[in-house]
Parts: structure tokens; C-alpha cells; sequence
């Protein structure tokens, strides 16, 4: 294992044993296992305490924020506050801010500074991107740039940061697209998302990048990043892949590299 310092961050690059390794693990990680949850802040009590009822709301089947579990004053605990607007669709105040020419390839949401509004990532594809795929193509593939809008007062959107190197472009896969063929391109969970890149035909790996939101900087940045291989067994018995290179890039508190500013190491 070795340990060397690069660009303001620390990496600790490891061949891996036998089986994904990942928290001890026998599996890959999963999108959003090592996302971290915000504890939600305890309620103030009141004066006079009550026997609180029981709520008949519903269980919301959308992100919402948890309420404590502390015993409540009230005549009944309060309802969860639902995030709006929905995360199944890009907000039309989004979309009118995205640049021109370019469409929708990826989103994800989550309440990423904790003000209780839902809150946007989107990676977007330049219209005619497949064009430098096509062969005798003499231009690389064009960038996909990710854009993080935070939620504002009457659900009005302001774009926070844009980074137009975390996410792969078109032919940087080799026989796959290495952002588009992903099962899962983007993962949110509280404060953090992260982009997850990684291709499996030909060659096998996968590149997940985390971004954190910083309340003191109101900023995004960088956070983690996992690269993971699977190479041919040469060894004649066994699975067709085993473990190859795992490579781990944590952030350096002392030197923080903002949303904007990253740039992965090819």
C-alpha cells in the first residue's frame, strides 16, 4: 500500500485480494453506500408537555425530512416535510437555465444543504456529441458538463457550480460509453452525489466520484474517489474476472478543491 499526495488530495493506491473489497465487503459497493446521512436536528420542547396522537398521514414515498424521535409536545408529532418539486422530473426553472443545444443525459435530487427544498444535479449531452463517434471522426467526443442548482424561495433555481470533467465523455470507454451504460449514473444522499462512471465490456472498471456540500463555503467540494478494476484470471480455474486495481483518492481538509475546480487524474 502506498500513500503519496497529489493535487491537494491523498491517495492510497492498493492492489485488491480476493473479492470486491469495500468496508470488508464480499460485493461491490453499492451507488450510495458510502454516502454519509445528515443527523436530523432535534425539536425544541415546550413549556407544558402532551400526550402526543397518533399521525394518520401518510408514509410519503419521496425523500423527505425525518422528523425526531423525541417525544413531542403537540397534539400529534409533526408530518414529514415532502421535498418539491418532484424528483422524477428536471424543474421547468431548470431547464430554462440549461445552456442551448444541449440535452438532459442523467439527474438526481436531494436536500443538499438542508433547508428542507429539493435541490438538483444534471449532466448534460451536447446535441450532435455522437457525431464525433461516428469513424474518421478527427474531434474527441464533446464534454458533458454537470451543473448542481440549490432551490430558493417560490421553488426558483440558482445554479451553484458547473464541472465539465467529472463525468466521462462518449469515448472515453473504449467499446462502451462509460457514463450513458451505467446502471446507475448518478447517486444523491443528503449532502453528498456522486458520478458514477465504469464500463463493462472489453475492459471492466468502474470510477465513482463523491462531492459534498460545504455549509460554511455554501459551495460543493470534492470529497472522494473510488476506481476499481476486474481483470482476465490467467489462472486457468476459477471465475472468468477476478479483482484487479483498487485505488482510493480522499480529499485533504487542509487543501479543499471545490466542485468547479476538480479535475480527475486520467
Amino acid at each position: 500500500m502506498k500513500r503519496y499526495l497529489a493535487g491537494g488530495v491523498v491517495v492510497v493506491s492498493a492492489v485488491a485480494g480476493l473479492g470486491w473489497l469495500y468496508r470488508g465487503s464480499s460485493a461491490p459497493p453499492s451507488p450510495s453506500s458510502y454516502l454519509s446521512e445528515r443527523p436530523a436536528p432535534a425539536p425544541s420542547q415546550p413549556a407544558t408537555p402532551q400526550p402526543a396522537a397518533a399521525s394518520t398521514s401518510p408514509v410519503p414515498t419521496t425523500p423527505t425530512v425525518p422528523p425526531s424521535s423525541s417525544p413531542s409536545a403537540s397534539s400529534a408529532p409533526p408530518a414529514a416535510v415532502e421535498l418539491k418539486p418532484s424528483p422524477h422530473a428536471v424543474p421547468a426553472a431548470v431547464m430554462q437555465q440549461l445552456p442551448k443545444n444541449h440535452h438532459v443525459l442523467a439527474f438526481t435530487s436531494s436536500d443538499f444543504n438542508g433547508d428542507g427544498l429539493r435541490d438538483f444535479v444534471v449532466v448534460l449531452g451536447r446535441d450532435d456529441e455522437k457525431k464525433g463517434l461516428n469513424p474518421g471522426a478527427t474531434e474527441p467526443a464533446p464534454k458533458r458538463p454537470l451543473m448542481v442548482f440549490l432551490q430558493g424561495a417560490s421553488e426558483a433555481f440558482v445554479l451553484n457550480a458547473r464541472n465539465d470533467q467529472a463525468v466521462y465523455t462518449a469515448d472515453q470507454g473504449g467499446q462502451c460509453d462509460p457514463f450513458l451504460d451505467g446502471s446507475e449514473k448518478l447517486a444523491a444522499k443528503g449532502e453528498f452525489f456522486t458520478v458514477q462512471n465504469g464500463v463493462a465490456c472489453g475492459q471492466h472498471w468502474t470510477d465513482y466520484i463523491t462531492f459534498k456540500y460545504s455549509p460554511e463555503l455554501g459551495k460543493f467540494l470534492f470529497h472522494k474517489r473510488i476506481f476499481e478494476s476486474l481483470e482476465l484470471n490467467r489462472s486457468g480455474s476459477g471465475p472468468a474476472l477476478v479483482p484487479g486495481q483498487r485505488t482510493v483518492t480522499t480529499a485533504q481538509k487542509a487543501q479543499p478543491v471545490l466542485l468547479e475546480n476538480y479535475a480527475p487524474a486520467r
